[in-house]
């Protein structure tokens, strides 16, 4: 498992790295196409990131202007966070950048283990839950 682990992450480093980003960036940028407008916490449960390092992603996806935030405005103590429209832009081509990818996983890797290997976070999330690990 942990070698299987390697190898996504060092593809995914690579194409964040052709782009001047952190596999971390590259990692929230797709979690905002999927959510976003949404608030910070929200970006939290999805992502697994500790605030201080998801605030730090996005400090540094904010200065490329890719994001802006804005105070919830139901509640002030939280923050709505959403790509502007360069950072949808960017973060589309990226995830086009590892599409040829998900494609060849999809043809060579039988479709019940692709499922099962997708369900893996959320098996594991429970499991350390279950042990009373954070």
């Amino acid at each position: 498992m942990h070698r299987a682990a390697r190898e996504v992450v060092a593809v995914v480093e690579q194409v964040a790295a052709a782009a001047g980003l952190t596999a971390t960036e590259l990692d929230v940028l797709g979690a905002l196409v999927d959510y976003a407008p949404c608030v910070v916490a929200r970006l939290i449960e999805e992502s697994g990131y500790k605030p201080s390092t998801l605030t730090s992603i996005l400090d540094r996806l904010a200065s490329r202007g890719w994001v802006w935030r804005e105070t919830h405005p139901d509640d002030r103590r939280s923050f709505v966070v959403a790509l502007t429209p360069e950072g949808r832009k960017a973060a589309r081509a990226l995830q086009a950048r590892l599409a040829p990818l998900e494609r060849e996983v999809g043809r060579r890797i039988p479709r019940r283990d692709v499922e099962a290997i997708l369900g893996l976070p959320a098996r594991l999330e429970a499991l350390a839950r279950a042990a009373g690990t954070p």
